[in-house]
Order: structure tokens, then sequence, then C-alpha cells
């Protein structure tokens, strides 16, 4: 009696023990994602981008938008979709030119059949404000692409947000 309580008791410990090791698996792995996706958009970002943000015109701004990266299942991202193509916002990101660097780069490739979604928020470290908070609740309100079908095919894995602050230049 004394035994089966001791196996029980100690099957409850190694059951909770697993659920946390997979859970902490699965943080890992968003983390990870997290990592990748923001490489890879700074890789592309950082030239024009952060140049822009420089200006006086894009002070005391801030920007968020959405986006979902579906890679096939042969590990190809085959989809990009953004929220809130603002003309804007489409002067630092340039949507159409990150677009095609997802497309042609390889750091997915293990999310094969998989729809990665995250949002990215953007502003200047230096200002002390935001001064367009008309249409920040704008891109708040759109701030989920519309996925589509998309999302009936593939396994949606929500990522950590993306925060691209431009830091004041020295």
């Amino acid at each position: 009696m004394i035994r089966d309580k001791l196996t029980h008791h100690m099957r409850k410990h190694i059951y909770l023990f697993l659920l946390l090791l997979i859970s902490s698996v699965a943080v890992s792995a968003q983390v990870s994602l997290k990592k990748r996706l923001t490489n890879v958009f700074f890789a592309h970002f950082m030239p024009r981008g952060a140049a822009l943000l420089d200006t006086e015109a894009y002070k005391n701004k801030a920007f968020i938008f959405g986006m979902a990266i579906g890679v096939n299942d042969k590990g190809v991202v085959d989809t990009v979709i953004f929220s809130n193509q603002t003309k804007e916002l489409d002067e630092i990101v340039n949507f159409a030119k990150t677009i095609a660097y997802l497309k042609k780069n390889t750091a997915f490739r293990d999310q094969k059949n998989s729809l990665l979604v995250a949002n990215v928020f953007i502003r200047r470290e230096w200002d002390s404000r935001i001064e367009n908070l008309d249409s920040l609740s704008t891109y708040f309100d759109n701030l989920l692409p519309k996925l589509g079908k998309l999302q009936d095919s593939r396994k949606i894995k929500l990522i950590e947000s993306i925060n691209l602050t431009q830091f004041k230049p020295k």
C-alpha cells in the first residue's frame, strides 16, 4: 500500500517535471524564432529605415504593424503578409523589398508548414513623447494581418513582439 502511494506520488512528480520540461523547450523555441526574425528584419531594415528615422520628419512618432510569414511544407517562405502598409510606414520598412528579402532567406527552413505571426514596434529611443497618437491608434486597430485561408492549412506560431527601437546616433 505504501509502495502504491509512493509510486503514484512519484508518477505525479515525473509527469509534472515532464510538462515543465516540454513547456520550457517550447518557450525556448519561440525565443529562438523571435531572435531569428529580429536578425533577419534588422539586416534588411537597418540601412534605409534607420537613416530615415534619424530625420526630423519622424520626430516623436511611433509605428506598429503585424506580420505573418508563411513557410510551406518544403521549409520555404512562400507568403508574407503585413498589416498597416501605409505610405509613411512603407518609407521606413519598404514592404516590397522586405517581402522579397524574407522569401529568399533560409532562416525558417525548420518551420515547415507554419505561419509565423508577430507584431513589430518602431520608434526613436531619444524621443520623449509620441505625437502621432491618432495614426498609432489606427495602426493598433489593424494590428493583426489578414491571414485568410492560410490559417486553416498551417500551424500558427505566435512570436513575441519585436521592438525595433532606433537608438540615438552618437
